[in-house]
């Protein structure tokens, strides 16, 4: 009896640890499973709309605020609309100033668009200017939408008025096969490779393959040694 209760004992033992080896060696699939379902998972996920670069010029006066910006949409698939360049002005103390949203039209995947434009300070000038920025809605698709890489700035110069403003003036070739019913042009300045101004106009109606000519004037520009010009379709 004693032997067959040593042996019974003997076997139990067995089993007890046959199955806790048996549950290790199944755990770490399980944990391997969950690492890769997550990195899987992050890789779908669609990239947001990022801000490449900013900059800004407080008017003489102090009264505006002359900004311009860059962004661009990182991801090969998403299509984004309502893309909103925010622009906030503050005090010494950290108070807002003024505030504005710059809400853009569509910008493709792998698209660099820029916009440039004014933020009033409510006659107090401003300590310092911040820039941040909202993706927008996610689109599934646009088929209308032209890249602003399909656009082309031709014969662009820069030059003074007998008013010492200064134009800016060139031509915009549509060459996309769709018709383009606004074209958006912003003009950014840098000084020493940053972005100091931003203005923007539009020309209307340029059909595919067509050119159409613009002339931008500004006045009080700051000292600036280079300028970018690009298009983006505002149909």
């Amino acid at each position: 009896m004693k032997k067959y209760t040593f042996i019974l004992t003997v076997v139990l033992a067995l089993t007890f640890i046959l199955s806790a080896c048996s549950g290790q060696n199944n755990s770490k699939p399980n944990s391997e499973n969950s690492e890769t379902t997550l990195e899987t998972t992050n890789e779908a996920a669609s990239k947001d709309v990022e801000l490449v670069d900013s900059g800004y010029t407080i008017s003489k006066d102090g009264e505006y605020v002359h900004w311009g910006a860059i962004i661009k949409n990182p991801d090969d698939k998403a299509i984004y609309e309502f893309t909103k360049i925010i622009i906030t002005a503050y005090d010494k103390e950290g108070g807002v100033v003024a505030t504005e949203d710059q809400v853009m039209n569509v910008i493709a995947p792998g698209e660099t668009q820029a916009f440039g434009s004014i933020l009033g300070t409510n006659g107090e000038v401003p300590d310092k200017v911040e820039f941040s920025i909202e993706s927008g809605d996610k689109i599934t698709a646009s088929e209308e939408h032209i890249s602003s890489s399909e656009f082309e700035i031709i014969g662009a110069k820069d030059r003074k008025d007998e008013y010492d403003d200064t134009a800016f003036t060139g031509k915009v070739k549509n060459n996309s096969t769709k018709d383009c019913s606004s074209a958006c042009v912003s003009i950014i300045l840098k000084k020493e490779n940053r972005i100091v101004y931003g203005t923007t106009d539009y020309v209307d109606d340029i059909n595919a393959g067509q050119e159409k000519a613009f002339d931008i004037s500004e006045y009080n520009l700051p000292d600036y040694d280079s300028y970018e010009i690009t298009v983006i379709d505002w149909t």
